[in-house]
């Protein structure tokens, strides 16, 4: 609970439930109120009470994943579980939540120096495989509130207000909150916010959803979930966490059998079923006192939700002479220079490609500390020459394909997953952000703004675990160029220029320095593509590595940071000259493990 404290959006979801319920345990986060996690230790014999009652063979689904043979399998599973026997029958009825009975308002005083942040939340459906409920609301929150949705290009991409739009779905046994999320870069602006979500509530309520649309959600979501099953372990996580409802693996099946049959007038009656005002909470977080216009909540009724939806926007297949009008015809490798690709083949249909640049934040030129990190955010979050971002989001949306943007110490890493039916369409809108960018200035503030807020708001005020770390580093290679973290430093994004940006991706992010990695059930045809629109980055010089000669310390050099918060972080360190290749790291590996660093979240 410590650890966390730092995070306003976990206070936030606390105060916001505990508001809302009245009698069910949803009332509480799982972690659970501080009073209670305080008189745990006078709670002992009700702890071992809990266990008895809940952890328990005919509560448990065991799921065995891969190459197995079952006649084995289950006779490991006797062996070791045969012996665990049913107790005796234990009637616990979960209080019902009696009928909402809102609107409610709740708003968290923040100690310390953080951004803006509101929610409007509304009592959901339990999650049932078998009814549209469920379902209908998973689509509401990705047409609605998703980043190809008309109130996300409007605040996060053109009015720039905000620089977080997220939701949180309902999954729970019994009704829960269906909950959307903005971080607000203003304090003015965030009753304007709130008004411009539950005018979008209250279209949702007014109109069904484009026909086109709809079947842009569900191709998302058909792919986007065969993208999860790329290992034996996602295969076995993902089947059990639907199997935790009915014990059962037909559940995940159930559950896109409903989903691939939604119509637009489902989607309609859960969103007038869900979204009302009995159902709604509202709560905020900032640092400052708000406005007056908090005291009520406007009734969505009330709310004029505009002229219906004009004609949707266009996808992947509906551009005109976008992807799906066209097939490459390049039919031979082009000549690439020295890129090393490396191909990891495999029958897994999911393909993913990372393009890996030699130059990282240790490249940055003094003063413009967060260069190599802001080129790299601003290729994978902007614009190509030809289209604007946001119509590059809502192309690629049906797709679910994803192109991500990395920055460490020496490299940059291009990240791109694609289903292999679609990978013409995704090539043909995500390769031009990379060796066609858009430069656009409203990208460039952007992209720019939000990487500030990551190293003031994400790193610096709201996470005393990392901040601790990489403050430990910052000492260590003081002076050297690791003596900066990736995100950069305040002045130095604050001096970056768009000009910079594009000058060091022309001297950078050259062939020269590129690694192209590839996996999955890779298409000839694919990696001809992929070549050919490589050759058009600058061929460019391969960088040399940044000498690292941090100054060796003597004797123990401490430094304090102090914050008014309830977490402590405590990081230990010292620099040496191990990398991966060195005879001594795996024995290094297994000492760092032995020594307690933090269990994977497998178990192993």
């Amino acid at each position: 609970y410590n650890k966390n404290s730092a995070e306003p959006f976990e206070k936030l979801f606390e105060v916001q439930r505990e508001r809302f319920y009245r009698t069910h345990t949803y009332r509480h986060t799982t972690m659970g109120f501080i009073a209670d996690i305080e008189n745990m230790p006078n709670e002992f014999a009700y702890s071992r009470l809990f266990f008895e009652r809940w952890y328990r063979p005919e509560l448990t689904t065991l799921v065995i994943a891969g190459d197995v043979t079952p006649a084995q399998a289950l006779s490991v599973v006797r062996k070791h579980w045969g012996g665990w026997h049913i107790g005796p029958r234990t009637d616990v009825e979960v209080p019902k939540e009696p009928g909402p009975q809102g609107p409610f308002y709740v708003h968290v005083p923040w100690t310390s120096d953080t951004l803006p942040l509101v929610t409007v939340g509304f009592f959901g459906p339990a999650f049932d495989e078998n009814t549209t409920d469920t379902a209908a609301m998973a689509i509401i929150a990705a047409l609605y509130f998703g980043r190809t949705s008309d109130l996300y290009k409007r605040l996060v991409v053109a009015e720039q207000k905000v620089d977080e739009l997220e939701v949180d779905v309902p999954t729970g046994i019994d009704p829960s909150l269906f909950t959307i999320v903005a971080r607000v870069k203003s304090l003015s602006d965030v009753q304007y916010v709130r008004d411009q979500v539950l005018q979008t509530v209250a279209r949702a309520r007014a109109f069904p959803v484009d026909a086109e649309r709809l079947a842009d959600a569900l191709s998302f979501s058909r792919y986007s979930f065969a993208r999860t099953l790329d290992s034996t372990e996602r295969i076995a996580a993902v089947v059990g966490r639907y199997a935790a409802y009915r014990r059962s693996y037909r559940t995940v099946n159930d559950y896109y059998r409903t989903l691939s049959a939604l119509t637009p007038a489902d989607v309609l009656a859960a969103a007038r079923r869900y979204l009302t005002d009995a159902g709604l909470v509202v709560a905020t977080l900032s640092s400052e006192p708000l406005g007056p216009g908090f005291a009520s909540t406007p009734q969505l009724d009330q709310i004029e939700p505009g002229p219906p939806p004009a004609e949707s926007a266009a996808s992947a297949s509906r551009i005109p002479g976008g992807p799906a009008a066209r097939t490459s015809d390049r039919s031979s490798p082009a000549t690439t220079g020295s890129i090393t690709t490396i191909l990891q083949p495999s029958k897994l249909p999911q393909l993913v490609v990372k393009l890996v640049f030699a130059a990282g934040s240790a490249h940055d030129p003094a003063g413009k500390e967060g260069l190599a990190a802001l080129t790299a955010a601003l290729i994978a979050n902007g614009g190509s020459t030809s289209l604007p971002i946001d119509e590059i989001e809502a192309a690629r949306y049906p797709l679910a394909g994803s192109f991500r943007a990395a920055t460490d110490k020496e490299m940059t890493a291009f990240t791109g997953a694609i289903h292999r039916e679609r990978w013409q369409q995704f090539l043909e809108l995500t390769l031009p952000q990379l060796v066609d960018p858009g430069w656009r200035d409203e990208d460039f503030r952007r992209v720019k703004e939000r990487q500030l807020n990551e190293l003031t708001q994400d790193l610096r005020a709201n996470n005393e675990e990392e901040l601790g770390k990489e403050r430990l580093q910052t000492n260590i290679f003081r002076g050297t160029p690791y003596g900066h973290v990736s995100l950069g430093t305040v002045a130095g994004i604050n001096a970056v220029t768009l000009e910079d940006v594009k000058a060091f991706a022309r001297t950078m992010l050259t062939r020269a320095n590129l690694t192209v990695g590839a996996s999955g059930d890779v298409p000839d045809g694919m990696l001809r593509e992929l070549n050919a629109r490589l050759a058009e980055l600058p061929a460019g010089l391969a960088m040399p590595k940044p000498p690292i000669n941090p100054e060796r310390l003597t004797g123990i050099d401490v430094e304090i940071i102090e914050k008014d918060t309830r977490a402590t972080a405590i990081s230990l360190g010292f620099p040496i000259e191990v990398t991966r290749s060195h005879a001594d790291f795996a024995a290094l590996s297994i000492a760092r493990a032995w020594l307690g660093e933090h269990r994977a979240s497998s178990g192993r």
